[in-house]
């Protein structure tokens, strides 16, 4: 069953938001592992901790989320990739005993809390650079294997076979000091160290656009809102500092955005990753608070005026009923049955009950863009005699085109 009134209920907390200004802002989303930091962390390419950090196109606004968790625990990841749908997602990078690299798992990430959550399976590759199209495909480089790597955003593996990168026909080794970016106008760029190329997935041939000097640019990420070919790179060098470069302009000098990123530790490796927001983007935002909540609630597709919204819940034979929560302001994590309860409850929130799918057609009204709106997954489920209500993580819908 659906509530008949949800539409309704809904406009009444996007108007506001609307009206509000609460939009959201041009922001950069970056990793940053330890490495070379002994006693920190030891003397490795990466390892924990890593932290998430985040800040505006313009350098301001830096904010630490903190070390990124998976089951309580700090992990490393790299290949760090945003999308209006899926979120933020990474890879976690796995070692065998002897410390050389054996894998790589598709995760979510919190963009508030750093707090991940498993996407997919494990894969033998080792993913240091990730970005994300317009038409939603998640590419990849294995810097083991030297290729580029398509993987499910969804379920996490592999989608084909990898193509093998070359330079002026000659195979190309792609250092764990690497990203992957993509311009406004679709072109494919690969940072390596020192060098920056474009790249045709089709064929898998790098070209090289610049080289720069002494630096090494393990995350680039191109920022539209600055310019159609306005690059920033996140540079390890020891001094872990983040740069812009206009690559409209031919051989362009690099300009300091942010001085000695995160000076907690020296960086291992790191990555980049931002949306095109040159206009507001409709997305939903994975937020699960302190992580206790089940992961089981997600969107299929973004909250775009004038289209309908679809989220999924994940169900158990147990599951009498599923619940999407509207609200108006998020809530940091108010401990509820054993879990976590995520939106604000002042004034109460509008619910949308279903088994497992849920929609909203959200009209074609300009007011709405940029709008947040706070929603929480929650589940019924029938344990013998007794009904219980699971909380599950939350989804901020971003409503824009």
């Amino acid at each position: 069953m659906v509530i008949r009134s949800a539409l309704t209920s809904v406009l009444a907390l996007l108007l506001p938001a609307a009206i509000a200004g609460q939009t959201v802002p041009d922001e950069v989303f970056g990793l940053k592992s330890c490495g070379s930091s002994p006693p920190v962390c030891g003397n490795t390419p990466s390892a924990v901790p890593v932290h998430l950090f985040s800040f505006f196109v313009d350098g301001s606004g830096f904010r630490d989320r903190g070390t990124v968790t998976l089951a309580g625990a700090p992990v490393d990841v790299d290949g760090l990739a945003i999308s209006p749908v899926h979120g933020l997602l990474a890879f976690r990078i796995d070692r065998a005993p002897n410390g050389q690299v054996d894998g790589s798992y598709l995760l979510g990430l919190d963009p508030h809390t750093a707090v991940a959550y498993p996407r997919g399976p494990r894969l033998t590759r080792e993913v240091r650079g990730a970005a994300i199209d317009a038409q939603g495909a998640l590419w990849t480089l294995d810097s083991a294997a030297n290729e580029l790597v398509r993987i499910d955003p969804v379920l996490g593996f592999e989608l084909g076979a990898g193509l093998p990168l070359r330079e002026s026909g000659r195979p190309f080794s792609v250092s764990d000091i690497s990203d992957l970016a993509i311009a406004g106008d679709g072109t494919f760029h690969v940072t390596s160290r020192n060098e920056i190329y474009t790249l045709d997935v089709t064929t898998g041939d790098l070209t090289l656009v610049l080289t720069d000097t002494g630096t090494g640019n393990a995350g680039a990420t191109f920022v539209t809102a600055a310019g159609p070919r306005t690059l920033i790179t996140f540079d390890v060098n020891y001094i872990d500092d983040l740069f812009r470069y206009d690559l409209s302009l031919p051989n362009t000098p690099r300009t300091l955005l942010i001085g000695n990123v995160l000076p907690l530790f020296n960086a291992g490796r790191g990555d980049l990753a931002s949306l095109p927001n040159d206009v507001v983007v409709a997305r939903c935002a994975f937020r699960n608070g302190s992580g206790v909540n089940p992961a089981a609630y997600g969107c299929l597709s973004a909250p775009v005026v004038g289209r309908t919204w679809r989220a999924t819940i994940d169900t158990t034979p147990l599951t009498a009923a599923t619940i999407v929560a509207f609200a108006l302001t998020p809530d940091p994590g108010l401990p509820f049955l054993g879990g976590e309860i995520l939106v604000g409850l002042a004034p109460p929130p509008s619910l949308q009950t279903g088994m497992g799918s849920h929609s909203l057609t959200l009209p074609s009204v300009a007011a709405m863009i940029g709008s947040v709106v706070p929603t929480q997954g929650l589940r019924i489920d029938n344990v013998g005699p007794t009904t219980r209500l699971v909380p599950l993580n939350a989804q901020d819908l971003v409503v824009g085109l």
